[in-house]
């Protein structure tokens, strides 16, 4: 008798035992994987490095990883993209591209992500110049839901790759994704405390005068860490090793012990912020190795899109939310910044955005705490992304995303048996469009 081993995401706030999971290293492995689901009416659901908070890859039938699948398979320096097996690792695609003397525009914080996983997500990024990293999406190999592999490209197939930049796997399997890439870089980073009030003050300032800019508020303190990215000539030069204790382990050790006493939580993130340059003299690396950042400690995670024009009367609410006798997370909140785009499932579509994002440790109650949150976020015309924890309705999913009656007439044509989804996708996209919608 098979015993069912289950599996639990990267948080584990998320726990589910599948049929079975699968590791396909071949497009006619995956096909076959795909066929022989839909014939024993099963269901079929992927899943990168389990980096996702929302039970969009939970399935008791069958679940796909792409992990032996990986690599860049193409580099085209005329056309500057890159052709990429859906399952790379970010961490590895940045190294490949770099040995091909490329790398991508723009990344997220977190590399341990699939490049499949990061995108079909909305994963972001910061800078106001730049969109989603999903933008950098220019084609994709797609296997639908009867076996066949469809060739899309935003030339020939504009809506449809609009559609498939967002669509945490509900369309089909992407095995294949070309990229938009341009010739390798550096990247200085600048780490340093501030005031609040100051970065209110200057905020225009300090997010059209840098390529990427991000800060953490850390709460019940009067300041935030500031983080500025820009391209640089200078040599490379690694961060000192005490920042990367502090940004990591420290810092790890810290929110944790705040989180187990929350009476102590205002002291020690003070303690933090004391530790905390004023000024620093940076760093510089490649890009690819400038923009993530170590994760040691496993916490939750919500995470809104609000208009930017919005961003500073909801953060103000949620700074005295947090500045309450009793409110006790202490976890630092983050604040980043993307230009919209037409991407049909995207937070950021037809709108310049603000993210922000609030944690809690792994394991500590949160969810009363981000109900408070998410019901400012909501008021100031909030969308959640999709990977990250939120109590989003079917009802005002297709009341915030105007393109979503759209998607869901696609996926009924790819997809019309939902082999690809789960009850969490079948409620929010549905089969079939609402006659309200």
């Amino acid at each position: 008798m098979k015993t069912l081993k289950t599996f639990s995401n990267w948080s584990g706030n998320l726990q589910f035992t599948p049929q079975s999971v699968n590791y396909p290293d071949s497009i006619e492995a995956i096909v076959a994987l795909v066929d022989e689901a839909r014939l024993a009416s099963k269901r079929v659901r992927l899943v990168g490095s389990g980096h996702s908070w929302m039970p969009l890859i939970e399935t008791e039938d069958v679940l796909v990883s792409l992990d032996h699948w990986q690599g860049v398979e193409a580099v085209d320096h005329d056309q500057q993209t890159a052709v990429v097996r859906a399952g790379t690792k970010l961490s590895r695609l940045g190294q490949e591209l770099f040995e091909h003397g490329v790398a991508l525009a723009n990344m997220g914080d977190i590399d341990v992500q699939s490049i499949a996983g990061a995108f079909f997500t909305g994963t972001h990024g910061t800078g106001t110049e730049h969109q989603i990293l999903s933008s950098q999406l220019v084609a994709v190999t797609l296997v639908t839901a009867d076996g066949q592999v469809l060739e899309w490209n935003e030339q020939d197939h504009p809506d449809e790759m609009n559609a498939v930049r967002v669509s945490f796997g509900a369309l089909g399997i992407v095995v294949k994704m070309e990229v938009k890439v341009q010739p390798a870089f550096k990247l200085e980073e600048l780490q340093y405390r501030q005031p609040l009030d100051q970065v209110f003050s200057n905020l225009e300032t300090f997010k059209q005068s840098n390529r990427h800019f991000e800060f953490f508020w850390f709460p019940q303190t009067e300041n935030v860490v500031i983080k500025r990215v820009n391209v640089t000539d200078r040599p490379v030069l690694k961060p000192k090793k005490y920042m990367v204790f502090l940004e990591d382990r420290a810092l790890s050790r810290a929110l944790k012990l705040a989180a187990r006493f929350p009476k102590m939580g205002r002291q020690i993130n003070q303690a933090v912020m004391a530790l905390v340059d004023h000024e620093t003299e940076g760093s510089a690396d490649y890009a690819h190795l400038v923009f993530p950042s170590p994760r040691e400690l496993r916490f939750n995670e919500m995470e809104y899109n609000i208009p930017a024009e919005h961003w500073k009367a909801c953060f103000s609410e949620i700074v005295e939310l947090y500045s309450q006798p009793g409110f006790n997370v202490f976890f630092p909140i983050e604040c980043r910044w993307v230009k919209g785009d037409d991407i049909w499932l995207s937070p950021a579509y037809q709108r310049d955005s603000a993210y922000i994002a609030v944690h809690q440790v792994a394991g500590s109650p949160y969810e009363e705490a981000f109900a408070q949150i998410e019901a400012i976020f909501r008021k100031y015309d909030g969308r959640p992304h999709w990977g990250k924890l939120n109590t989003m309705s079917r009802e005002e999913a297709w009341e915030t995303y105007p393109k979503l009656k759209d998607f869901a007439e696609l996926r009924d044509q790819l997809d019309p048996q939902g082999v690809f989804s789960n009850d969490y996708v079948s409620h929010m996209i549905g089969l079939g469009v609402p006659e309200t919608a």
